[in-house]
């Protein structure tokens, strides 16, 4: 069954909040209302019709996709701002961004996660658990795939350490280095130890990263070129 897709009113938006807070601090389980997704009290019409369905994902790479596809966002670009709408579908598709665990419990996390924040604050921007897997996707395409792999409702220290900076969350070049360094290529997945603390980690990346752009314009960068910079304790990284 599709769907035809709405966005929160500003009263939407606080019966959202108000629905997070419950399920946080009241230990609510229950999943929000199909029905108010669809009241003309809560929501308002976006200025073009777009439909989705009930899909599940699979991974940030999935609903990335997905949500390309659904609103063509490479060419849509200002919907990655419109927090009506991003809150409404974290609400449409609540259960799968924040699933009842094994314990019978939601773990409600940051509101950022749920209810998008404005690009001004990127610490926070970031962290919506389906804009910003759509918006790598839309953006970078498979050359995201390090921040796209996993599932939609866990972000993983790598992605946390990456994505904090926009500098590095949005620079190809760069991405390309992170690629090249913690994807394991015949696994299809992140290499082993790439969540991990210490010498020539993600942590470090993020560091290193910093002092280079100092001294070099990584803008203009290809990742293989980036690669060489990097000094020994990444060696063991590279395949």
């Amino acid at each position: 069954m599709n769907y035809i897709v709405k966005q929160f009113n500003d009263d939407g938006i606080a019966i959202f909040q108000q629905f997070l807070r419950r399920a946080k601090f009241d230990s609510d389980n229950s999943d929000f209302p199909r029905d108010m997704l669809f009241e003309p009290r809560f929501t308002e019409s976006l200025d073009e019709e777009y439909y989705i369905s009930d899909v599940t994902f699979q991974s940030k790479h999935d609903a990335g996709r997905y949500f390309e596809e659904v609103f063509e966002l490479s060419s849509n670009k200002a919907l990655y701002y419109n927090q009506k709408l991003w809150s409404w579908l974290s609400a449409f598709y609540f259960d799968q961004i924040c699933p009842v665990d094994g314990g019978g419990k939601r773990k409600v996390g940051q509101e950022a996660r749920y209810i998008l924040q404005t690009p001004k604050d990127y610490q926070t921007y970031y962290r919506h658990l389906l804009s910003g897997p759509s918006r790598i996707y839309s953006e970078l395409n498979e050359k995201g795939r390090i921040f796209l792999t996993g599932e939609l409702s866990k972000r993983g220290d790598l992605i946390e350490q990456l994505q904090a900076y926009q500098n590095i969350a949005m620079n190809k070049g760069i991405i390309e280095a992170a690629d090249a360094l913690y994807w394991d290529e015949e696994g299809n997945k992140l290499k082993k130890g790439a969540g991990s603390k210490g010498p020539g980690t993600p942590r470090r990346f993020v560091s290193v990263i910093g002092q280079f752009e100092f001294t070099y314009d990584l803008n203009s960068m290809q990742g293989e070129n980036i690669l060489t910079l990097f000094p020994n304790e990444f060696r063991r990284w590279i395949a």
